[in-house]
C-alpha cells in the first residue's frame, strides 16, 4: 500500500503555489490595468473632442476621414471598459481549473493508498491488464479510470460521490453548493458559449444571476468570493482526508 501522507503534502503544497502564483498575477495585472484604464478613458475623451472639432471645422483646419477619431475613441474606451473584464474572466476559469485538480489529485492519492476501494464490477479487458507491467500500474490505471469518472460528474455528484465512497461528508451547506454550481457553471458559458447564458444554466442554477441570452461576467468580487469558497473546501477536504486516512 502506498504512503498516503507523502501524496497529500505534494499535492498541498503544489496547490499552495499555484494559487500564491494566481493571486499575485491578478493583483499585479489589476494594478496595471487600473493605470492603462484610467490613461486610455483620457485619451478617448480627447479623441471625441477631436472629432467634434473635425466636425465643425473653422476656415483653416487639417480634416480627418470621416468617422475616423470618433471610432478610434469608441476602440479606446471598450479596450479600458474590456481589460479588467477579461482579467477576471481568465483567473475565475483558472481558479476553477486549480480546484479540480486539487479534488481529482486528492481522490487517486486516496485510491492510490487503497487500492480495496477500486473494487467494482467494471471490466478490463485481458489486453488492458496484460498490459501494466506490475500490480502497482494496473491499480494506477484503474484509480485513474475512477477519477475521469469522478471529474466528469456535477458538482453534487462528486459531493455525493466523496461521501459514499471515502465517507467524508462535502459541501453539507446548500449555500456553497448553490455557489459552487453557479461558479461552475458560469465558466462552462465562459469556456463554450462565449459567456452567453442558455437554458442550461438557466436550469442548473437555482437563482440565476443573468438573464437567457445575456453574457455573464466576473468582477473582482466574483472571483475573489470563488477563490474563498474553493479554498476553504480544499482545505477541509484535504484536513478530513488525512484524519482518516494519513493519520
Amino acid at each position: 500500500m502506498k504512503s498516503l501522507k507523502p501524496r497529500l503534502d505534494c499535492i498541498e503544497v503544489a496547490h499552495r503555489g499555484a494559487l500564491q502564483d494566481l493571486t499575485l498575477f491578478v493583483q499585479a495585472v489589476h494594478s496595471s490595468i487600473d493605470e492603462h484604464t484610467s490613461l486610455l478613458l483620457q485619451q478617448s475623451e480627447e479623441l471625441r473632442k477631436a472629432a467634434d472639432a473635425a466636425n465643425h471645422p473653422p476656415s483653416l483646419s487639417v480634416f480627418a476621414p470621416k468617422n475616423f477619431l470618433g471610432d478610434a475613441a469608441n476602440s479606446f474606451q471598450r479596450a479600458a471598459t474590456r481589460m479588467p473584464v477579461i482579467l477576471f474572466e481568465m483567473a475565475f476559469i483558472y481558479r476553477i481549473s486549480l480546484y479540480d485538480a486539487a479534488l481529482s489529485d486528492l481522490v487517486r492519492a486516496v485510491l492510490l493508498s487503497r487500492p480495496e476501494m477500486l473494487k467494482s464490477k467494471k471490466v478490463f479487458t485481458t489486453e488492458q491488464i496484460l498490459e501494466q507491467p506490475d500490480m502497482e500500474a494496473l491499480v494506477g490505471v484503474m484509480a485513474d479510470r475512477e477519477v475521469n469518472e469522478f471529474s466528469r460528474q456535477s458538482v453534487e455528484g462528486q459531493a455525493a460521490w466523496i461521501e459514499d465512497h471515502l465517507g467524508i461528508a462535502f459541501i453539507e451547506e446548500e449555500s456553497k453548493l448553490a455557489s459552487m454550481v453557479e461558479f461552475n457553471a458560469r465558466r462552462n458559458l465562459l469556456v463554450h458559449a462565449n459567456g452567453v447564458v442558455d437554458q442550461q444554466y438557466r436550469r442548473l442554477v437555482k437563482n440565476p444571476k443573468f438573464l437567457l441570452g445575456e453574457r455573464a461576467v466576473v468582477d473582482y468580487n466574483d472571483w475573489s468570493a470563488c477563490d474563498v469558497l474553493m479554498q476553504h473546501l480544499i482545505e477541509g477536504l484535504m484536513t478530513s482526508v488525512r484524519a482518516k486516512f494519513a493519520a
